[in-house]
């Protein structure tokens, strides 16, 4: 299999794509406020205990309250769930917190206190023994030697997850990666003993640096750029943890999203239906409880050989929707609803195809069986918004661009046009549309502005459609 990750970085927000095989499997859109994301260490200050939920809320500022379940609220790896949260913490209480999600929707963000600082191959746990692999590290052998290195090198006290990225690599390369996540971690206890909650201790790095992060694979052969936008933080970020890729990441044009594809995937991953190659398809539809997913045969069920055509169209399905998850990045309960097989040995093969599917996500997956009805459960773990969260209003099942997205995208399409020739640039656009370049987005305007060189003439048409603009010169 082929890797490859594309970069797009512009004005307000980037973009990556994880390509495999030349095909886009996943999306990840990174904007510049990842101080409130997830991840984030905050110095925060209880301000309830609530033990009917068993769980307690933490200002970490930014206005709504952190959620602290017991079974997060032990430090050190406590057995906390078993617990009264009053016995783990009480109002008032400064405590060290970090985010496992981001705000989002109707909810606040959520946190422990088992505290981990991430870097490409490992995860430093400050107080909690032991060495971990992640599940993406399917090899047994490269697994355990992995873990002899780590465990020879962990301090005490300290403990380590291996991420996949950590296959191949070296123990004088896995030392220098813990030595670096111990520093931040000294950073981030000096600045709990001099600041006053709330305060964030530590911030996630810039989006490039997190799409590197989280995002690059280990045998990944290219990174590639849309311009020289970003190129200075992939460099550096390189240098310091994927020397081999340093000299060779590659600057293409702007219209890259274009020319690989990713745009077009982007609007697939916003609708609603996906083709099959069978002729069968995929509806993909969230609701406010769950993603409900509902498997159609197209009228492919072909006469005399049925059940096999039925089958073939549910194990299609069951690898599309282990990609979809990944592309739209669709967290918590998704319900599948296959086509009814009456055999219990398909039904089997189905699940296990999804599990096989899913087990490259660097999410966790957990898939149930298919009922007799022909409906399977999945969880997936959720960190950050989806895209539908990101790119559209709700209710997301219309699958109408937000006007920030539309808006940054915008600004997007001044840049490439003013590569292609001369004078003023002027954009016609919606009066939302020219609203929001002025107000949530005023910042990338501003950097769209600098890298022009000129400003850029705004023009309101109450007429025209919110995802339709017209760049102009004069």
């Amino acid at each position: 299999m082929s890797a490859e990750l594309l970069l797009s970085v512009s004005p307000g927000e980037v973009r990556g794509a994880l390509l495999e095989d030349d095909r886009v499997v996943e999306l990840m859109i990174e904007r510049p406020d990842g101080d409130t994301g997830a991840g984030a260490i905050h110095l925060g200050r209880v301000t309830a205990v609530v033990e009917s939920l068993n769980a307690a809320f933490v200002d970490i500022g930014g206005g709504t309250a952190a959620f602290l379940p017991a079974s997060a609220a032990g430090p050190g790896g406590a057995t906390a769930g078993k617990r009264s949260i009053a016995a783990l913490v009480h109002e008032g209480e400064a405590v060290l917190v970090q985010t496992t999600r981001a705000a989002g929707d109707d909810k606040g963000p959520k946190a422990t206190r088992r505290l981990t600082l991430a870097g490409h191959r490992l995860v430093l746990r400050p107080d909690e023994p032991g060495v971990a692999a992640g599940r993406r590290l399917a090899d047994a052998a490269e697994r355990a030697r992995l873990t002899a290195i780590v465990e020879k090198l962990a301090k005490k006290g300290e403990g380590f997850i291996l991420r996949s990225a950590a296959a191949g690599a070296s123990a004088e390369t896995l030392a220098a990666e813990a030595e670096i996540l111990r520093a931040r971690w000294r950073a981030v206890t000096e600045a709990a003993r001099t600041r006053r909650p709330p305060a964030l201790l530590d911030a996630e790095p810039g989006p490039v640096e997190r799409i590197l992060r989280d995002h690059l694979p280990a045998d990944a052969a290219r990174l590639v750029l849309d311009g020289r936008a970003g190129f200075a933080a992939a460099s550096a970020w390189c240098r310091r943890f994927r020397p081999e890729l340093a000299e060779r990441i590659e600057v293409a044009g702007a219209d890259l999203f274009e020319t690989r594809g990713v745009e077009a995937a982007i609007d697939e991953a916003l609708g609603v239906t996906v083709a099959l190659p069978s002729g069968g398809t995929l509806a993909i539809e969230p609701t406010r409880a769950l993603t409900a997913v509902d498997v159609d045969t197209g009228g492919d069920a072909r006469a005399g050989g049925q059940a096999r055509s039925i089958l073939q169209t549910n194990l299609e399905a069951a690898a599309e929707v282990a990609r979809q998850l990944r592309l739209r990045n669709i967290g918590g309960l998704v319900a599948i609803d296959f086509v009814h097989m009456r055999d219990a040995a398909h039904r089997r093969e189905v699940a296990a195809a999804l599990r096989r599917a899913a087990a490259a996500d660097a999410m966790a997956v957990e898939v149930g069986e298919i009922t007799r009805f022909g409906l399977l459960e999945l969880t997936r773990r959720r960190e950050r918004p989806s895209l539908a969260e990101l790119l559209l209003d709700p209710p997301f099942a219309l699958g109408r661009r937000n006007v920030l997205s539309v808006a940054l995208a915008a600004l997007r399409a001044v840049l490439r046009a003013a590569e292609r020739g001369a004078g003023a640039p002027v954009l016609k656009a919606a009066p939302e549309v020219v609203a929001a370049l002025r107000g949530p987005a005023a910042e990338a305007l501003a950097e769209t502005e600098k890298a022009l060189g000129r400003s850029l003439l705004l023009v309101a048409e109450p007429s025209r459609a919110r995802e339709t603009i017209e760049v102009l010169r004069r």
